[in-house]
């Protein structure tokens, strides 16, 4: 599988992974030996692809909070956020558009001289 990332970020991502990994494991009580923390970073560092690095820390938080134990459930807890956060933002511009003013368009005079407004507008 083709990669986005050069190897230097995906050192950089693995290392960032590491402390998810530990973590999640350390809520099931594992703990687990270098080797097969190396291996389980690897496989998260690649479930984690559609996660910007940058925001790898802040999977972690909202993942650990959520008491997550597996890479799918961060993944599903990073999907419910950026989910809540297009949810807000359709919000924000629904009210904008909802505080604009309205635009007025003039009544149109057969429709004023059928109310009779017409006549009195002349007076």
């Amino acid at each position: 599988m083709k990669s986005n990332y050069t190897q230097e970020e995906i050192n950089d991502r693995r290392i960032l992974v590491k402390p998810i990994v530990i973590a999640a494991f350390g809520l099931k009580g594992i703990v687990l030996s270098a080797d097969k923390l190396d291996e389980l970073v690897i496989g998260w560092e690649m479930a984690f692809a559609g996660v910007p690095t940058m925001h790898l820390e802040e999977l972690f938080r909202l993942g650990i909070a959520k008491r997550c134990t597996t890479a799918e459930q961060f993944v599903n807890v990073w999907d419910m956020r950026n989910e809540a956060l297009a949810h807000e933002m359709e919000f924000k511009a629904a009210r904008k558009k909802a505080a604009e003013p309205k635009p007025e368009y003039p009544v149109p005079d057969f429709i004023l001289e059928s109310w009779g407004v017409a006549e009195a507008k002349a007076a």
